[in-house]
């Protein structure tokens, strides 16, 4: 199973306005990926948080990340890496063999589209606190992996102007045909339209056997 991994983000003011969100993407122990939405210039709490998890997921055991409970003690050093700085919304998954493992803090958002383009919500249940306010608790998920599929991590900016998973659904079947590294700034183009003003990122996961199109896209 392959699998690729793209990203974008945008902010709310267009080029060259400041863009409090992040997102930074891996392929090593497994492929991986995270998205903040937090405060500060370049350097500011989200990328913060990502270069921090970036060192953490690296440094970790590989059979430990096969474990949820891993995933979600990630955010107690995150958490208290930004207290007395700005705070920050996390959201991460890695691929670890056949399925999707990850945490979230705050209200970033991971869903799941299956062959046929379904869109279901991941990381449903309670949004609680951000990253660096203290009181941080990760809550982690898993999903199914398998090709044809696509994970999507969505900052609050990308995901609120379609927000249920059947309005996210209708939108990607309305995308143009297009290549999966494309579809996080596709998608961010089409939040733009909506008149929704916020900074905006999507990173997300492509699954297929071999060369093998991805069936919805």
């Amino acid at each position: 199973m392959r699998c690729e991994i793209a990203g974008a983000t945008r902010p709310a003011g267009g080029a060259g306005a400041v863009n409090e969100d992040a997102f930074l993407t891996g392929t090593a122990p497994f492929p991986w990926g995270a998205v903040a939405d937090g405060a500060g210039r370049a350097g500011g709490s989200a990328r913060r948080a990502l270069d921090l998890f970036r060192r953490l997921l690296v440094a970790t055991p590989v059979d430990s990340l096969a474990d949820p409970a891993t995933w979600a003690a990630f955010a107690g050093p995150l958490d208290s890496h930004l207290i007395g700085l700005e705070e920050t919304t996390f959201l991460a998954a890695g691929l670890v063999g056949d399925r999707f493992l990850g945490v979230w803090c705050g209200d970033s958002r991971a869903y799941r589209l299956g062959p046929a383009g379904e869109a279901a919500l991941v990381t449903a249940g309670s949004r609680g606190a951000r990253l660096g306010s203290g009181r941080a608790r990760g809550s982690p998920f898993t999903a199914p992996a398998a090709p044809g599929m696509c994970l999507l991590l969505l900052t609050d900016g990308a995901w609120t102007p379609f927000e249920l998973p059947a309005r996210l659904q209708a939108v990607v079947a309305a995308l143009p045909a297009t290549r999966p590294a494309d579809l996080p700034d596709a998608l961010l183009t089409a939040a733009a339209r909506t008149g929704h003003a916020d900074d905006m990122t999507a990173v997300a996961f492509h699954l297929r056997d071999k060369s093998a199109p991805i069936p919805f896209l």
